[in-house]
């Protein structure tokens, strides 16, 4: 083992199947993937029923900068609300530490 693997730390969780890291902490500041593990494109808005991002953004999201990320998130909130008002996806209104 080199000095560097042994300063590198413990290894991270795996990321999440369709891109997310919600099992992996962010680094300081960086904002925390809003991914539930309920992982269902909802066919007609395109979006998570867990965390209503569309798929392009969950492939990006874990090399995404900072103010993109934080760009996906603030438009989360509403697009839950459409979720569970207009299409009775109940799992869109559970979510952690969200705006």
């Amino acid at each position: 083992m080199s000095a560097s693997e042994r300063s590198a730390g413990p290894p991270q969780a795996s990321s999440h199947p369709l891109g997310g890291s919600a099992s992996v902490p962010a680094g300081r500041g960086a904002p925390s993937s809003p991914c539930t593990n309920v992982c269902r494109i909802h066919a007609k808005t395109g979006w998570c029923e867990g965390c209503a991002r569309t798929i392009d953004e969950i492939v990006v999201w874990s090399n995404a900068p900072d103010t993109l990320k934080q760009q996906i998130l603030d438009s989360l909130p509403a697009r839950r609300e459409i979720l569970v008002e207009q299409h009775a996806v109940f799992t869109a209104a559970v979510h952690h530490d969200m705006p």
